[in-house]
């Protein structure tokens, strides 16, 4: 039986808001090396309280260790600052700034004679010979000895490990020095990112829309939530959300071919009447958002409003079922992506270059703002691209501990970055995406689309 519905149905529906993000943000690092030779222990400290009535707060982090443990240049850089008398809060004190601007900062250091606890602060043994204000040094090189000079004197030898951004201002270094260790920040995010870096814009949308399979829309950052079908009896799981061309509405898409349209979303048909070959795979608005086209997992076209049929895949999908559909500007053609890597161009689309074969499952497929490219996203957590598409970065190289799974990607709209959206909410920004966060949605996840 199919089920169609407007947005009328949804009135009184519940608002389910994107407050509740699982995944943090990436925590802020800077590439460096581990700075002690020999083998330490910390824990997260970063702004812990120090001092009578939490009168401050620890900035670094403490690597505990023994007394004459060798510290090491972080990065190559410039010796900025040395403090030798080992008095006040950080005793014997260096400061490293590195051609980029960060700082790195070593406290309590040594001022004890080897084998013993004297507090005569010898020169030999606080800092590396010959080392002075605007000395050079090559990130690993031998720059000093751990000690408890300054307040450490009542604890245990360590240093105490400082990062500041090149305006001074610190950041934990936590993250940092897991980084460099090898070894993961937390349960989210186990290694360095390897994606270019980001630069967020708010010229590429205002928010995001996400729906799971029971047709929950999460709304996160400024989108509305137009309605969605959570309180209605579904015949068919649903399959994903595309937007309107205003941004201002959106259609939802059931297994069974059912249109559900909310906001300015209107309705112009259905396959209810149509005996079909293959199960409904997916909706796609047509520029002018006056139709929109269905498409099977055979590759079958079906035209609603002013949609334009070009053709179909149809028998051309050599072997995959169809996962994605996303149109030229001008409505004349559109691309077709199969789970296996294949790309159908019909119609005006077959004028852009074809995508080179993705490694992993492909689930979805989005064009560019041009129309002249498209991106490719699978399963494995890697993009592909075709035309004036480019890569800004993938959850594969994202750096977290489970990558994959993605199941749809919705482009930014200066084209100069997209979204990602993965099983469990988790949604990724890259390029100049601005980050609106994850969803509250914790599982069935199956699209998203952006609220330009």
């Amino acid at each position: 039986m199919l089920f169609v519905v407007t947005a009328l149905a949804a009135i009184g529906i519940a608002n389910f808001g994107g407050a509740a993000a699982r995944r943090t943000a990436m925590p802020e690092y800077h590439e460096i090396t581990f700075p002690v030779q020999e083998k330490v222990s910390y824990v997260d400290s970063y702004g812990a309280c120090r001092g009578t009535n939490c009168s401050r707060h620890h900035i670094g982090q403490d690597l505990i260790g023994q007394r004459l443990f060798h510290l090491l240049a972080a990065t190559a850089g410039t010796v900025t600052y040395m403090r030798t008398d080992a008095g006040g809060t950080g005793g014997n004190w260096l400061e490293i700034r590195s051609p980029d601007g960060w700082y790195t900062m070593y406290g309590h250091i040594n001022n004890d004679s080897p084998g013993t606890d004297d507090g005569l602060n010898p020169a030999a043994w606080r800092f590396a010979p010959g080392l002075h204000v605007g000395s050079v040094v090559q990130a690993g090189q031998f720059v000093a000895y751990m000690g408890d000079s300054g307040d450490a004197e009542y604890s245990v030898p360590h240093l105490h490990f400082e990062l500041h951004r090149p305006d001074y201002t610190p950041i934990n270094p936590w993250a940092s020095l897991r980084l460099a260790q090898g070894l993961p920040i937390d349960t989210t995010w186990c290694g360095e990112s390897r994606n270019p870096r980001p630069a967020p814009s708010l010229a590429s949308g205002h928010g995001l829309w996400v729906v799971n399979s029971a047709g929950v829309v999460d709304a996160l950052g400024g989108a509305t939530n137009y309605g969605d079908t959570h309180a209605l009896k579904l015949w068919a799981p649903m399959l994903g959300l595309r937007r309107t061309s205003t941004g201002h509405g959106y259609y939802l898409i059931a297994r069974d071919g059912g249109v559900f349209s909310y906001g300015d979303a209107h309705f112009y048909g259905s396959t209810g009447g149509i005996k079909l070959f293959a199960p409904i795979r997916g909706i796609t608005p047509t520029p002018s958002g006056h139709g929109y086209w269905l498409f099977a997992d055979d590759g079958g076209i079906f035209s609603f409003g002013d949609a334009h049929f070009s053709g179909s895949a149809y028998g051309r999908l050599q072997g995959g079922t169809a996962v994605g559909m996303t149109p030229t500007p001008s409505g004349q053609g559109y691309w077709i992506a199969a789970s296996n890597g294949t790309v159908v161009a019909i119609g005006d689309a077959s004028k852009a270059p074809v995508a080179s074969a993705p490694n992993g499952q492909v689930d979805a497929i989005v064009t560019t703002p041009s129309g002249n490219g498209y991106w490719l996203v699978t399963d494995q957590g890697t993009v592909s691209t075709a035309g004036d598409a480019q890569n800004f970065g993938t959850p594969a190289a994202s750096g977290l501990c489970h990558p994959y799974g993605s199941v749809g990607i919705a482009a930014s709209a200066t084209g100069r970055g997209y979204w990602i959206v993965q099983p469990d909410g988790t949604v990724l920004a890259f390029g100049d995406a601005a980050d609106f966060g994850s969803s509250a949605l914790t599982s069935a996840v199956v699209g998203l689309d952006s609220a330009r």
